[in-house]
């Protein structure tokens, strides 16, 4: 008789956010203010001029 493992379910794991690695390793949390940011320098008259050059 060969013995079976009973159907075991995994937890699935759970995605509460994002993170960046810096240069020292270090585990950095991205949050909206990080994410607004960056598409407010993309909405930048600067950003559209390089834009434009391209």
């Amino acid at each position: 008789m060969s013995k079976e493992k009973p159907n075991q379910q995994h937890p699935k794991p759970e995605l509460n956010g994002a993170a960046i690695i810096d240069e020292n390793g270090t585990e950095v949390p991205i949050t909206e203010d990080m994410i607004q940011s960056v598409l407010d320098q993309l909405d930048s008259p600067d950003s559209q001029a390089k834009k434009q050059q391209n």
